[in-house]
Formats: structure tokens, sequence, C-alpha cells
């Protein structure tokens, strides 16, 4: 009997010691605790202070950082929303003034604008939001335009003049009656290549403006491909070197997506150890 109770008093004795010995530990979890969340606090307020101090203690970034290619996408689709709503004005403007009367002219116009602004749109949201999804969908979609564009534009600065009155040719003969007779009042000419055949309009109105003085049985107006030659390498060349001034701009603009979605936006601090014992990074 008494080796029993020595027994359990030994073993009382030992329960009591781990009891003092967990309530030790206690107090020092509480304490690494404590400096784990003083550590931070510390860490968040030294950001603050230099992020408001940026701009008088710090040497300024280079340009490619967040800030630069977020602020450079976001003015990118603003020129483009811009562009939109040119195209779209300039259609209405046709139509409203009768300055181009056919219809499917006034209606790609239109739905190359509408287009336009839907595509900067979802870049412009992106971009602010720095949205994944968002931001490769309008990557990928702008890369198809700029290959479409580009190899327009480059089409369009490749044609000679042979092939340019060739589509003129295919064009008129294609183009309706009352837009022959538009183009004839406009540029004072009857006929594409010659006024003796019969796929143009009566050329007698214009007659009358071209020889005011004489008599128009005997005096009549030059056909009208000599006086639209200008005119259609003007709208070649200016047509091809605007779309590949803003297909260049389209490819800038994928460069500065994929590089926007890849960076790290510094006002989310990263995660940090619980204990760090070396101050690392996980």
């Amino acid at each position: 009997p008494l080796s029993g109770s020595r027994q359990t008093a030994r073993s009382s004795e030992r329960e009591e010691g781990k009891n003092l010995a967990a309530k030790r530990k206690i107090p020092e979890f509480h304490l690494r605790l404590e400096k784990c969340f003083a550590a931070g606090r510390a860490r968040k307020k030294k950001v603050k202070s230099r992020r408001s101090l940026s701009g008088i203690s710090q040497v300024p970034k280079m340009c490619g950082g967040f800030s630069c290619s977020k602020n450079a996408l976001i003015s990118l689709n603003i020129l483009y929303v811009m562009v939109g709503f040119l195209l779209i004005g300039v259609g209405v403007y046709g139509r409203a003034a009768s300055i181009v009367t056919n219809l499917p002219i006034i209606g790609g116009i239109l739905a190359c604008g509408v287009i336009l602004i839907l595509i900067s749109v979802l870049g412009l949201i992106g971009a602010v939001k720095h949205h994944q999804v968002m931001l490769f969908f309008y990557m990928i979609i702008l890369f198809m335009l700029f290959l479409i564009q580009f190899s327009i534009a480059c089409s369009c600065l490749a044609v000679n003049p042979e092939q340019q009155r060739q589509f003129a040719e295919q064009g008129w003969s294609l183009a309706p009656a009352d837009l022959k007779q538009q183009v004839q009042e406009e540029f004072l000419c009857c006929g594409f290549n010659a006024t003796t055949t019969e796929d143009h309009p009566s050329c007698a109105q214009v007659n009358l403006k071209c020889c005011p003085d004489g008599a128009p049985e005997t005096c009549q107006c030059s056909p009208c491909m000599p006086k639209l030659e200008s005119t259609i390498d003007y709208a070649f060349h200016l047509s091809g070197g605007i779309g590949l001034f803003f297909s260049f701009t389209e490819i800038i603009a994928v460069v500065l997506t994929r590089r926007y979605r890849n960076q790290q936006d510094p006002d989310h601090l990263p995660a940090r150890a619980i204990f760090p014992q070396s101050n690392y990074v996980y």
C-alpha cells in the first residue's frame, strides 16, 4: 500500500509539472504572435510612408511598370472609343447629308464603329479592374483584328494603277444606276471609258453643264475614268496608310495587354509566414 501511494504521488507530480510547462509555453506562443503582428503593422506603415513620400524622396520608376502599363492601355482604348464614335458620326453625317446614297457603305461604316467601340470597352474594363479573363479575350480579338487589318492595308498600298482601273471598272458595272448618275453629276463626266456605250444613265443634263455655250449634240462630257484615277489612287493610299497606322497601334496594345496581365498589383501585399524565422516570402 505504501508503494502504491508513492506511485500515485509521483504521477500527480508529473501531471502538475506538465501543466506548469504548458502554462509557461502559452505566454511564449502569445508573445511570438504579438511580435509577428507588430512586424506586420510596422511593415504596412513603412509601405504607406514610402508611397506617401514617393514623389519627394524616391526616384521615379521607369516606364514599363504596373501603373505605366495600365495608364497606357487605358489611354489607347479611350482613343479607340473616340475613333469608333468618329466612324459612327461620319456614317450618320454621310447619310443625312446625302453625300453617299449607297446603303451597304453606310452600314459597313456604322458596323466598324460599333465593333471598335465594343472591343475598346472590353479592354477598358479589363484594364481598370485588372481582370485576367477580359484581358485575355481582348488580347485574342485584337490580335486577330491586327492580322486582318494589316493584310488589307498592305494590299491597298500594293495595288498598281492597272489593278485600280480593273477594280473601278468592276465596281462601275455592279453599281446601280442612281449611283452612276451621282458620279456623273459630281465629276461632270459621262460613262466610264466611252460615252457611246449604254452602260450608264443619260448624260443630257450633264452635257448641259459641261458645254454651257455650245450645243449638247456636238459637245459632250469626257469619260469618268480619267477624272476618277487620281481620286481612286488617293483613296487606296489613304486607306492603306490609315489601316497600317492603326494596325501597329493594335499590336502595341496586344503587347501591353500581355505585359499588364503578368504584372502584380502593388496594392496587394504578398503573404508572409506566421512565424517568420528568416523573413521569407511564400
